[in-house]
Formats: structure tokens, sequence, C-alpha cells
């Protein structure tokens, strides 16, 4: 009998163990489940931290791109308003200049007179000997040697010239006025005597010409007889 329960406590004491064993196998499971679990929760709650930062930088991105395309329009209308501003600046700037032009013209004086003793049967450009008066602010002057005065400023010109001709019969003189190599009709200048002996013509012709800088105005005798 002895024999008999020290193997009933031997098997009981074997029951113990194996369920001591198995208890404790199950306790690391679920502390290994809960553990599991906290990080899954961890991850979650990270994700959802993350999700809701993409989603605020989403909507700045947004926010930043209507700002962009607002800056991008306002710099293209920018760039027009410039764009007439320059085209205005330039439209200005030749009023300006044409405004100085008028006033330098205006504040210019010129007053060139040559003359010339005799030109005998010679026709061509009216030469002169010398100037009797010589007055130019704006430095421009009547070439003695070519007979041409060029102008150096833009204005209004009075333009005056005389003629002393002595004559036998049917001799003449005639004298235009030349722009830039080209015969001005409206300043025809005529002496002419188809008597008999000899005969004296004195006469004089006044034009006002508007003339541009760089022209070049010049006497010409086209037929000179006397």
């Amino acid at each position: 009998i002895m024999a008999a329960l020290r193997t009933i406590v031997f098997l009981l004491a074997c029951v113990s163990c194996a369920w001591s064993s198995l208890g404790g196998e199950q306790d690391r499971c679920q502390l290994l489940e809960e553990r599991l679990n906290e990080m899954t929760k961890d991850n979650d709650e990270r994700l959802n931290e993350m999700t809701s930062y993409i989603d605020s930088l989403t909507k700045d991105k947004v926010v930043l791109d209507e700002r962009l395309n607002k800056m991008t329009k306002d710099k293209v209308d920018l760039d027009e308003r410039l764009n007439k501003m320059t085209k205005d600046k330039i439209v200005l700037d030749e009023r300006l200049n044409e405004m100085t032009r008028r006033l330098d013209s205006q504040d210019t004086q010129v007053a060139q007179c040559g003359s010339r003793q005799t030109m005998y049967d010679d026709q061509g450009p009216i030469t002169y000997d010398h100037l009797t008066t010589n007055v130019a602010t704006d430095h421009s002057i009547l070439d003695t040697v070519t007979g041409t005065y060029r102008v150096q400023t833009t204005g209004q010109f009075v333009i005056t010239f005389s003629a002393f001709v002595w004559m036998d019969t049917d001799q003449q003189a005639v004298i235009h006025l030349y722009l830039d190599g080209t015969q001005l009709d409206d300043t025809w200048y005529n002496s002419y005597y188809g008597g008999n002996n000899y005969a004296w013509d004195q006469g004089s012709l006044t034009v006002i010409l508007d003339l541009t800088a760089g022209q070049e105005i010049q006497l010409r005798a086209d037929t000179n007889t006397a």
C-alpha cells in the first residue's frame, strides 16, 4: 500500500510539474501578445500622425501653389505694365528731345552774309570773296570757297540774296537757290536786257524755308552772259 501511495504521489507531482510548465508558456504568450498589441497601437498612432502631417503638408502645398500662381499672374501684369511704361518713356523722351531741339533752335542765332565783287560770264555755284556778317551760335558757317551753307540747327531760315547786273544787248543773268542739289523753282532771279548799248539792273529775292540739320543750301548762276 505504501508503495502504491508513493506511486500516486509521484504521479501527482509529475502532473503538477507539467501543469506548472504549461501555465508558464501561456503567461509568456499572453505577455508577447500584449506587447504586440502595444506595438501595433503605437505604430497606428505614428501612422496616423504621419498621415495627418502629410495631409497638412499637402494643404500647405495647395496654398503655396495658389500663391505662386497669383504671384506669377502678378508678375505677368507687372511685366506688361513695365513694357507699357517703357514705351511711354520712349515716347516722352522723343517729345522731350523734340522740345529741346525747338528750344535750342529758338535760342540759336545765325546771321551769315557773303559778298562777291564781280562774276564775269561764270556759271555754277556762286562763291564769295569774304563774309560781311558771321554770327552763328551753333558754329555753322557759309563756306566762301564752295558757296555752301550747311544747316546745323533745325528751324526756319530767312534767306535773301541780291544782285547788281551790268548788261549789254541780249545779255542775261539767272540765279536760283539750290537745296541739297535740287533747284528751288520759287527762288528764280532773272535780269535781262534786250535794248541797245548797256544797262544796269539790281534786284533782290527773299524766301523763308523750313530747314533740317544736315541740309545744304547754295546759290547758283544758271545763266550768266552779263
